[in-house]
């Protein structure tokens, strides 16, 4: 069934949006069960940056410890003040939700930029749906376009995703189902 009405799309966008949110970060729980909620611990108290974001991850989802969003908040905000930039990410993502904090669109850009500017495929991906949607930014779809670009050249898959759609909506850019398929197969090869 094709959805003619651009209120819609813009439904269908924002369900997109909330389901590639938790799918982009349930593969960073991945080295979080290599090691015991314990062991992540020690780490994280010894101040190691990837072992206080991987414990957030072990709190915002309830893996291993009981699920508490404002420990999870703690945790990515330790990581993220050391410069990591996952955790600058999963920092941003809770502001960004309001999950263990209340909802703060510009603190979440503050947090994506910073990991963007260290490279994290994610953090593009994350602001490039704050410019899709005009979350505490002026909407607009070239500056959307222009970071899912830098993500999908990373092989990131939502924004991969993101671009077919953009191209064939002509969001951002002239529209091109050409151009569409080949984001579209890009992402489904992953």
């Amino acid at each position: 069934m094709l959805i003619n009405s651009k209120y819609s799309l813009i439904s269908l966008k924002r369900i997109l949006l909330v389901l590639a949110i938790i799918v982009v970060c349930m593969p960073m729980c991945s080295f979080a069960n290599e090691m015991t909620a314990e062991e992540c611990q020690i780490a994280a108290e010894l101040g190691d940056a990837e072992a206080q974001d991987n414990l957030g991850l072990m709190y915002r989802f309830g893996d291993g410890v009981k699920q508490n969003n404002e420990m999870a908040f703690m945790w990515f905000q330790k990581a993220a003040e050391q410069g990591y930039a996952v955790g600058q990410c999963d920092l941003g993502l809770m502001y960004y939700n309001g999950e263990g904090v209340e909802q703060n669109y510009e603190e979440a850009f503050e947090w994506f930029q910073k990991a963007a500017e260290q490279g994290n495929a994610p953090a593009h991906y994350n602001l490039g749906l704050m410019y899709l949607f005009g979350n505490g930014v002026e909407q607009s779809y070239e500056k959307a376009f222009e970071l899912f670009q830098i993500a999908a050249e990373q092989e990131h898959v939502f924004s991969q995703h993101n671009l077919g759609l953009m191209y064939y909506n002509g969001d951002g850019v002239e529209q091109s189902f050409e151009k569409a398929f080949e984001w579209f197969q890009k992402a489904a090869e992953q």
